[in-house]
């Protein structure tokens, strides 16, 4: 069960760190979301995740898109690899019942920074 789970060293807390990755990390790109990936020299991943209130003005809506963007990295973390930081800035408020787009965005965000990461 642990092999599901988000625990705090897995997570970018501070602004510092988000910038970091955002300043030395590859970009990529969808129509939600921007997503950057940076080498981190740990064995695990670390995630953040940025919502803001330009974007989606109700905080019920925010904290939402952030639940299903974590709920997705969770179940499908052996898909990020390892040893990456992941910063995912949402840009595109999307609608209420749109659960599937999200997780389905943020996972063909990291399936095409796997195959551009391993073919270089």
């Amino acid at each position: 069960m642990k092999e599901y789970g988000f625990p705090k060293k897995e997570r970018l807390l501070t602004p510092a760190q988000f910038k970091g990755v955002c300043r030395r990390g590859r970009l990529r790109k969808s129509s939600l979301c921007w997503a950057y990936f940076a080498d981190n020299g740990f064995k695990h991943n670390r995630l953040g995740i940025s919502v803001s209130k330009r974007v989606c003005a109700s905080s019920v809506t925010r904290n939402r898109i952030k639940r299903l963007i974590r709920e997705s990295y969770r179940l499908h973390k052996t898909s990020f690899g390892s040893g990456q930081d992941v910063v995912i800035v949402v840009k595109k408020c999307p609608q209420p019942t749109a659960n599937n787009l999200v997780k389905n965005t943020v996972l063909s965000l990291v399936e095409n920074e796997k195959d551009h990461h391993f073919s270089h």
